[in-house]
């Protein structure tokens, strides 16, 4: 009879039901949302830039909609503007003769269903990368890719590091944003 309760017990855990929770959500109208940055990588001219802008969409959506329709340019300290067409209805907007020059301000305005959106900002150049350490045992499982990055930050200067993590297991980069502390 023991062996017998042994199995059931067992038999019981592996085997057990879960119950479904439907969780109600408040949904609101849709937002705008603005993915925008000017990004000049290394031994490239920067002349391609790309904005993307979509919809707020509810939690359990499988998808967001496109933000379709929209002018967006950006003006530079020159005052040269450089308007971003958008790649069919993608909600992609793209321009293929910016001009990036480091230190200089650049001001964003997009015109989207009749309420504008504008923010400026001063790009910046990075610290050079003096180089990259892995450690393929790294993480709680021993089992982890660690990368470690080495470069000199420039003493008495508030900075903040930006690292985009793009892996071919992930679909989405992992970001990250460190300060010099």
């Amino acid at each position: 009879m023991k062996k017998l309760t042994y199995i059931f017990v067992i038999f019981s855990i592996l085997f057990s039901c879960e119950d479904v929770i439907d969780i109600e959500l408040n949904e609101a109208d849709p937002r705008l949302v603005i993915e925008a940055s000017i990004d000049w990588f290394k031994n490239t001219t920067g002349n391609e830039q790309s904005i993307k802008l979509s919809l707020s969409a509810p939690f359990f959506d499988e998808s967001t909609p496109p933000g379709n329709d929209a002018v967006i340019e950006i003006t530079d300290t020159n005052n040269n503007t450089f308007n971003f067409i958008e790649d069919g209805n993608t909600g992609i907007y793209r321009n293929t003769n910016f001009i990036p020059v480091i230190d200089q301000d650049y001001t964003l305005t997009i015109n989207y269903n009749g309420d504008t959106y504008s923010a400026t900002e001063n790009l910046k150049s990075v610290v050079p990368i003096d180089f990259i350490e892995q450690n393929n045992e790294g993480g709680f499982s021993g089992e982890d890719i660690e990368l470690k990055a080495f470069y000199t930050d420039p003493a008495n200067i508030d900075n903040y590091y930006f690292f985009e993590f793009i892996t071919e297991i992930s679909v989405v980069p992992d970001l990250d944003v460190f300060d010099d502390t």
